[in-house]
């Protein structure tokens, strides 16, 4: 299972999280509270005449998967008063996305209709991973892409197009002094930050927050930490402000990319799990709650607002 992604939606509490090929989400009586309903959302996104892509080849490293996870990065949150999900899958071929390892799929929860996000003025790779929704002053729909620099695209409007929702390049912003310290950790050999939003932004206060993954490598251990971070409501949405790490329950670690570290550390390697937050939800009492995977399960993370960045 994927880490669970929190929405408040209507005042009631609602979980999505991806088990196999498909997406649960469930409805609570309370956060973190027992099952109430639950649905089973189809990810099967190929619209009529277009099919798979074939499986693509092994990039050649020795850990690497022939094909992605059938679904995953699933991502819950409110736009336009229903629920919508965000998430990542492989590619059909109708679009010509065969190029792509994943791509995102996005669809609201009425209609479970997923159509990919296909991304038009922005060179992003061909691994599409790690887009933060979150909707804007205006009410669209923006995808945040890369947070050093903060890269943000705008999502035209779901019906726009039959089988697809098209994003553009919106604005591109930096403020590389936040980051100092990571770069630090690695000896200051860091000349970017690895940063990876993991939950949709929220609006607080005049500023959205969000939540960020890094890793730091120490000796053969990957540490993997989760950080806040907050940026401007107007354009270009320049980031402010960052938390310090976020305490979550353990510390999580993984195996680290070097190949030598690998025989030798394998037995330490295996007792981590790394964690993996996947939703952010501002509450009334100006809270704010974050769920996440751990060794110990699906938890939840719990901190005033007015503390995250004291």
């Amino acid at each position: 299972e994927s880490p669970p992604s929190l929405a408040l939606h209507r005042g009631a509490w609602y979980e999505a999280r991806r088990r196999g090929a498909a997406i649960i989400v469930s409805r609570l009586d309370a956060v973190g509270g027992r099952v109430v309903d639950a649905i089973n959302v189809s990810t099967a996104a190929t619209p009529p005449g277009g099919k798979r892509c074939k499986k693509r080849r092994k990039s050649g490293k020795k850990n690497s998967p022939a094909r992605p996870l059938p679904v995953d990065e699933v991502k819950l949150f409110e736009w336009n008063a229903t629920l919508w999900l965000l998430y990542v899958a492989p590619p059909h071929s109708t679009l010509d996305l065969c190029s792509l390892e994943v791509v995102h799929y996005l669809t609201p929860l009425e209609r479970r209709r997923p159509k990919p996000v296909v991304v038009r003025g922005a060179p992003l790779g061909v691994n599409q991973r790690g887009f933060a929704p979150w909707v804007g002053p205006d009410g669209r729909l923006y995808l945040s892409v890369s947070l050093e620099p903060h890269v943000v695209l705008r999502c035209a409007p779901f019906d726009e197009h039959p089988d697809a929702v098209l994003a553009s390049l919106a604005h591109v912003s930096t403020n590389d002094g936040l980051w100092r310290d990571l770069r630090a950790l690695d000896g200051g050999c860091l000349t970017r930050p690895l940063l990876f939003p993991t939950s949709p932004a929220v609006a607080r206060n005049g500023t959205y927050l969000g939540l960020a993954r890094t890793h730091v490598e120490l000796g053969c251990l990957r540490f993997h930490e989760h950080l806040a971070y907050a940026f401007e409501p107007a354009p270009p949405f320049r980031l402010i402000a960052r938390s310090y790490f976020l305490p979550f329950d353990s510390r999580s670690f993984a195996d680290a990319g070097l190949e030598e570290c690998r025989p030798a550390d394998s037995f330490r390697v295996r007792s981590g799990k790394a964690h993996a937050a996947a939703g952010l939800v501002a509450t009334r009492d100006d809270r704010l709650v974050v769920s996440y995977s751990s060794t110990r399960g699906p938890r939840l993370f719990s901190l005033p607002a007015a503390s995250l960045f004291a």
